[in-house]
């Protein structure tokens, strides 16, 4: 049962909507994709009340103490967990951390989203003397390839980052991005996810392609 944290210390990243439109992505008609919601916002425990779909299954999870508990999730749930962090709270975001096989750090493009990245990315490297296996990658999110800081954002993140150098074997960026769109706000206040709101939309597409590398990721 991989888990799956996505967590900034910074809000506006996107978290939420990742987490829903993954975790159905990342479903199938066999074995459900679990969210739990550690975010005090509760913005997907808020969309399960208005949901019109059975998937993704939400839990709610208000302590911090989640590396502990992840274990009492349940064996029904076979493909996935996927975490909500809340931004600017450490002791949760670390706790979160630590119960991940592999943590999404959203990005946004911008240098407060990249100096809030820089902060999460020593919570990061504190995990993993703890815990070897755990991996990391960032994905870019909300991009607008209309603007040139959306054209660059990645040379500007892998050079940041060094992230070409051999001693960040364990730090990459997913190759699918995620684009700014009104249809996740939209498919969110219907009580849908993206790829049952726009089935054939780009939006959905872009999830199908990231729970692509997700699996991949996950097999090596």
């Amino acid at each position: 049962m991989p888990v799956l944290t996505i967590c900034s210390l910074k809000g506006g990243t996107g978290k939420s909507t990742i987490a829903l439109n993954l975790a159905s992505a990342l479903s199938t008609s066999e074995r459900q994709t679990l969210v739990i919601d550690v975010d005090p916002q509760g913005t997907v425990a808020e969309w399960q009340k208005i949901s019109k779909q059975e998937e993704p299954t939400i839990m709610v999870h208000a302590i911090a103490d989640l590396h502990e508990q992840i274990h009492k999730a349940g064996p029904a749930f076979g493909l996935f967990i996927i975490i909500d962090t809340p931004p600017a709270s450490a002791e949760a975001i670390r706790s979160a951390i630590m119960a991940a096989d592999r943590l999404i750090l959203p990005v946004t493009p911008g240098m407060a989203d990249v100096w809030s990245t820089e902060k999460l990315l020593e919570m990061y490297h504190e995990a993993k003397r703890y815990k070897p296996t755990l991996e990391a990658r960032l994905l870019i999110n909300r991009v607008d390839y209309r603007t040139k800081l959306g054209q660059t954002f990645r040379a500007f993140l892998v050079d940041k980052f060094g992230l070409d150098m051999a001693d960040n074997f364990d730090l990459d960026i997913f190759k699918t991005e995620i684009t700014s769109r009104a249809a996740f706000s939209k498919a969110y206040i219907m009580g849908l996810t993206i790829d049952n709101y726009e089935p054939t939309g780009k939006g959905a597409t872009e999830f199908k392609r990231l729970a692509k590398e997700i699996l991949s990721w996950q097999e090596k």
